[in-house]
């Protein structure tokens, strides 16, 4: 059974949503995926929702892992890479219905520009607060952590050069000063220039994309 079947409305997607969800499964966190658990975590750190409790309850399953510096690692990527969907884009943005409608069309497979809503100031009703700097710090020390640990697994190392490429788009919550840590304890620049994979998967873009123009000209000719 998903987490989410207790909930009649299905995921949780509002702040309201995951305070529920909190309620609902604070007594059995173990029982979550990681990422459900990273979502809770950095929901449990913002002012407005701020619940001890649940953070030490989540650091706990952590420590209670196997590879303690594994779980902590997964923990942080985890945060790293997906938690600023929830935070920027589902509760500081509002959206029109317009907007609303354009969203589900692109869930559905729809193409298009994705609408980017109103952020939501700090003086509207629903406001929610900037990420705290303490949770910035926790996620680069257990992400540092699985550095040391994991460096030479390209496989899981590669969680950090993602987060890296999220931050040039600005689409994760570590700042600059935060990617400039990783750098430092991976010895790596984080780039392109020296991430493999990503450059096998552009050439395989650039491959497909230059097949499909060769197609389309010869079949213009004809």
């Amino acid at each position: 059974m998903s987490p989410w079947d207790t909930l009649p409305v299905g995921a949780p997607i509002t702040v309201h949503d995951w305070a529920a969800f909190r309620e609902l499964h604070r007594h059995d966190l173990s029982s979550l995926d990681i990422e459900t658990l990273a979502v809770l975590y950095g929901f449990s750190s913002l002012i407005e929702y701020r619940d001890e409790e649940c953070l030490h309850s989540i650091e706990r399953v952590m420590d209670e892992a196997d590879d303690p510096v594994r779980a902590r690692y997964d923990l942080a990527w985890n945060l790293g890479e997906f938690f600023d969907d929830e935070h920027f884009y589902r509760w500081r943005v509002v959206y029109t219905p317009e907007e609303i409608a354009r969203l589900e069309a692109l869930h559905n497979g729809a193409y298009g520009e994705v609408p980017r809503g109103r952020p939501i100031q700090p003086d509207d009703p629903g406001y929610v607060s900037e990420i705290p700097v303490e949770l910035h710090t926790k996620v680069v020390n257990w992400l540092k952590a699985g550095i040391e640990r994991f460096r030479e697994d390209e496989e899981i190392f590669q969680h950090v050069r993602t987060i890296a490429a999220r931050a040039l788009a600005g689409d994760t919550f570590l700042d600059d000063a935060d990617i400039e840590q990783l750098r430092g304890a991976s010895n790596d620049e984080l780039t392109l220039r020296t991430d493999k994979r990503a450059q096998e998967m552009l050439g395989r873009i650039i491959k497909d994309f230059n097949e499909a123009m060769g197609r389309s000209e010869a079949g213009t000719e004809e």
